[in-house]
C-alpha cells in the first residue's frame, strides 16, 4: 500500500513508491524523479558501499539528472532528504 510522504510539514502529492531512478540499472547517466514536490528544495547524497558521499546537491525540479560516469562499476545508493529527514533510499547500480 502507498504511503503518502510528508516533509516539513508540507503533504507532498507523489508517493514514497513514485520515485525513481532510471534507467536504472545504467552506464553511468540516470535521471531522479520525484513527482509532485513542486516548490520544494530537497538534497540527494549519493554513497558508495563503503558509505562514502561521492556526490550531493539539492534538487530544485521534478528531474533532476545525475552523472556517475567517472565512478567505478558497481552498486550506490541514493538517498533523498530534506533536511535530517529521510525520505527514501535507492540502490543504484552502475554496469
Amino acid at each position: 500500500m502507498a504511503t503518502p510522504i510528508t516533509l516539513n510539514g508540507k503533504h507532498i502529492q507523489g508517493k514514497c513508491e513514485d520515485f525513481s531512478a532510471e534507467p536504472n540499472p545504467t552506464k553511468g547517466q540516470f535521471e531522479l524523479k520525484i513527482p509532485g514536490l513542486n516548490g520544494l528544495d530537497l538534497r540527494f547524497k549519493l554513497f558508495n558501499l563503503d558509505g562514502k558521499v561521492i556526490r550531493s546537491n539539492t534538487i530544485n525540479s521534478l528531474v533532476t539528472s545525475l552523472s556517475i560516469c567517472n565512478c567505478q562499476n558497481g552498486i550506490y545508493f541514493l538517498k533523498v532528504m530534506n533536511g535530517e529527514t529521510q525520505s527514501k533510499l535507492i540502490r543504484i547500480i552502475k554496469f
